[in-house]
């Protein structure tokens, strides 16, 4: 099953391959490790910053005390360019390219 993002002028909507919409949203988020650019969830914000926090939470059970691997899983939400949230999902190691322009652009704004 693939999937791909739309946006109505109000909402993203989550689409896949039959064309049927799964999810609609008003911010799109992705959680992903930074270190290795592996776009791990993506889609509603409060669904996958739960993710976000239960992976944390394993993490620190592994007593991973030099917390490498605790600071390699982000997340972030917001208003993004549909094109590049696509890119997300179509390109393997795309979501660290993205993570880096958007925090250009919110940097600049």
């Amino acid at each position: 099953m693939t999937y791909k993002y739309e946006f109505d002028g109000f909402d993203y909507l989550l689409i896949d391959d039959n064309g049927d919409t799964i999810d609609r949203m008003d911010e799109v988020s992705v959680c992903f490790d930074k270190t290795d650019s592996v776009l791990l969830k993506h889609g509603d914000p409060k669904k996958v910053y739960k993710y976000y926090e239960e992976t944390r939470r394993k993490i620190a059970l592994l007593n991973d005390f030099d917390g490498g691997m605790l600071f390699d899983i982000c997340f972030i939400q917001g208003r993004f360019p549909v094109e590049e949230v696509n890119k997300c999902l179509d390109i393997c190691d795309y979501v660290g390219i993205f993570y880096k322009k958007m925090i250009g652009v919110k940097n600049e704004s």
